[in-house]
């Protein structure tokens, strides 16, 4: 698993111990939006949050149970993160995550970004990533995160979905 992709001027790549930094300041310009609906984000989040989270990266990647990412531009920049968790390597299924830092919002950034994921994902025998459940529809409450959202949203995912291998999606209704 190399765990790099690449789209345009987006790209997913593992988390590297010199990212504390920019997550960070990316989860401080965003802390007003992630607050609604990321309950990680609190009014004690730290630096050594994130020093933990990055730190546990790679044990999470070894044994399966999430594959993160964070996406950066063609400069480096941190635009956000995104990854696969819920993984069952057995029926080849996981569940899709992603978060967008607030100034990166409405430039195509979540749409690629997963786009990339997904693509990674089929190319490590994974059948299926959903994109569903409680956490999206949270999401979809924040009237200020919709509105930004939209683009996205009418591209990637009109519906509750399963995004297949094959290409294919298959819809379980709308929100």
């Amino acid at each position: 698993m190399n765990g790099t992709a690449t789209e345009n001027s987006v790209r997913i790549r593992r988390y590297q111990p010199d990212d504390v930094d920019a997550i960070y300041d990316a989860v401080m310009e965003s802390k007003v939006e992630l607050s609604h609906w990321m309950s990680w984000c609190h009014d004690a989040y730290s630096r050594n949050d994130v020093i933990a989270w990055v730190e546990s990266r790679p044990s999470a990647w070894e044994t399966n149970q999430e594959w993160s990412f964070v996406v950066v531009n063609d400069e480096g920049k941190l635009l956000g993160a995104c990854g696969i968790h819920r993984i069952d390597r057995r029926n080849g299924v996981g569940e899709l995550g992603y978060c967008v830092r607030t100034s990166a919002t409405r430039n195509g950034v979540a749409t690629s970004a997963t786009r990339q994921l997904c693509q990674w994902a089929f190319e490590e025998n994974m059948d299926c990533i959903a994109l569903k459940s409680s956490f999206l529809k949270k999401m979809l409450r924040v009237s200020e995160w919709r509105q930004r959202s939209v683009p996205f949203e009418k591209e990637f995912y009109a519906s509750e979905f399963f995004c297949m291998a094959d290409g294919t999606m298959a819809s379980c209704g709308p929100y």
